[in-house]
C-alpha cells in the first residue's frame, strides 16, 4: 500500500479517513454528499473536489518533479473516482486508462 490514508470531507463537515483502498470504495459508497477527497504520501498528492454533489475536478501532483495532472470531470462517475483514489492509494500512480492532461 503505497498511501497510509485518505482524507474524506463530507458536505455536513464531517471527516472520515479510509486506511486503504477497501476503506476508500466502502466510505465513498455511503449515501452522503462529499465535499473533497485528499490523498497525500511523501511529494505525491491527488485531490478530488466535488461541487453540489458532481465532481469538479481531480488533480494528481508530484511536488519532486514539479508535475501537476488533471481530469476533466466531464463523463467521470462517482465509480470512476472511487477506482481512481484506490488506485492511487494502491500505487501512487494516476490511473493510465483515464486522459490525464498536463496543468
Amino acid at each position: 500500500m503505497f498511501c497510509v490514508g485518505s482524507k474524506i470531507i463530507f458536505a455536513d463537515g464531517r471527516v472520515a479517513i479510509a486506511r486503504n483502498s477497501a476503506d476508500i470504495v466502502r466510505i465513498l459508497s455511503m449515501n452522503t454528499s462529499v465535499t473533497s477527497i485528499e490523498c497525500k504520501a511523501d511529494s505525491l498528492a491527488m485531490n478530488v473536489d466535488f461541487s453540489n454533489g458532481t465532481i469538479s475536478g481531480i488533480v494528481w501532483k508530484n511536488s519532486d518533479l514539479s508535475e501537476k495532472f488533471t481530469l476533466k470531470p466531464e463523463g467521470l462517475t462517482f465509480d470512476d473516482v472511487m477506482k481512481i483514489t484506490a488506485h492511487f492509494m494502491d500505487t501512487g500512480e494516476k490511473s493510465a486508462e483515464y486522459a490525464w492532461e498536463k496543468a
